[in-house]
């Protein structure tokens, strides 16, 4: 009988591009696109608008909620709108209506992270930092490739080895 051993190459992250060079090419996508990005963006702005008027604590507290509501759908948006090359077919009002499809999916992943990296923190502190580490990309699994709860913090955890070592 044959004794036969398997070797693996180990998995290689692309090289990073430098950092110049990154932030340079980001500059530029966005002046190319600065309308569609603009807009997307404002809206959290304008939704804080009543903040600056004297609304009262309860307000204030109302306004914080609905602001970290609209700031993580906006984000959805962004980051669909980023990807479909800054031209999305369906235009500002259609990567919000998909953003706003994708919060509770995210909520859903930032709880089950949040609970895993907790569990490492109590553990030890090192491997609460390790966890949230590999976890930290869940967000475009879940927007991006439209995984859910933990296959998206699972399918996070290979893109972020491959450069955490």
């Amino acid at each position: 009988m044959e004794n036969i051993t398997e070797t693996s190459a180990p998995i290689m992250a692309p090289v990073l591009a430098p950092a110049g060079k990154m932030l340079s090419e980001a500059w530029g996508f966005y002046k190319q696109h600065a309308t569609t990005l603009s807009l997307i963006g404002i809206v959290p702005a304008i939704l804080l608008l009543p903040s600056v008027f004297n609304i009262g604590l309860a307000g204030i507290f109302v306004i914080s909620i609905l602001s970290g509501v609209v700031s993580l759908i906006t984000q959805n948006a962004l980051m669909l709108a980023v990807a479909e090359n800054g031209t999305p077919a369906d235009g500002v009002g259609g990567v919000y209506r998909r953003g706003l499809s994708l919060f509770i999916p995210i909520v859903w992943a930032s709880f089950l992270s949040g609970v895993a990296v907790l569990g490492g923190v109590l553990l030890f502190v090192i491997p609460g930092i390790i966890v949230g580490l590999y976890f930290s990309v869940y967000r475009f699994e879940v927007v991006l490739e439209r995984r859910r709860g933990l296959n998206a913090l699972l399918a996070s955890w290979p893109l972020a080895k491959g450069y955490l070592g």
